[in-house]
């Protein structure tokens, strides 16, 4: 299955009594017990922020669950005998892979707040570099510095109609886009707008 793991700068996780060193490729556990053994992981790219925060030299990466999984269903929490890390996710492609969370699970809870990540209802800001916001709803609004990455995901009725992501100092469709400037969505096309 898909999932997500964040690591600390040199792919190391603590783990029970002691840490785990990560690599590319497959890496294996004896035994998957949520909460006591295994490889932990995510299927929400974001959660993995819980452990492993932005802006503290971590990293993030797109990995394959396989093996013996083990899930506890009241918080998300997972884990498994076989990780295979396929790939290390930018910045922008964090954002990006969470934003696609957001649009294939629709009702599951996907408000978030701590100091590099804002996802809210309608309205989203990055208050520095480094940080992403995503605004979803009806009229969906963001705003943050360069080097930040915002997201906008426009739903009607509870469906998802379109999802653009943002990055202010850069281009987008021939349009650049401005630091510390709200942006929406109207029929489908990105606007600057009044605060």
């Amino acid at each position: 299955m898909k999932a997500y793991k964040a690591t600390n700068k040199d792919m190391i996780c603590s783990q029970g009594n002691g840490n785990f060193q990560y690599q590319f490729g497959l890496n294996r556990a004896e035994t998957a017990k949520t909460r006591r053994s295994g490889l932990h992981f995510t299927e929400d790219p974001f959660l993995t922020l819980d452990w492993y925060p932005l802006g503290c030299g971590n990293r993030y990466f797109l990995c394959e669950a396989l093996g013996d999984i083990s899930e506890e269903k009241s918080d998300n929490t997972m884990s498994c005998t076989e990780l295979i890390f396929m790939e290390e996710l930018s910045l922008k492609a964090l954002a990006g892979h969470g934003m696609m969370y957001m649009i294939d699970h629709p009702l599951r809870n996907w408000v978030k707040t701590s100091r590099y990540l804002n996802v809210e209802r309608e309205q989203a800001r990055a208050n520095c570099a480094g940080a992403i916001a995503i605004a979803r709803g009806i009229h969906p609004k963001v705003k943050g510095p360069a080097g930040s990455y915002l997201g906008l995901i426009e739903e009607r009725n509870g469906i998802i109609t379109r999802a653009r992501l943002l990055e202010p100092g850069k281009s987008k469709k021939g349009m650049f886009i401005k630091e510390n400037t709200w942006y929406a969505l109207r029929n489908g096309r990105i606007v600057e707008i009044d605060e």
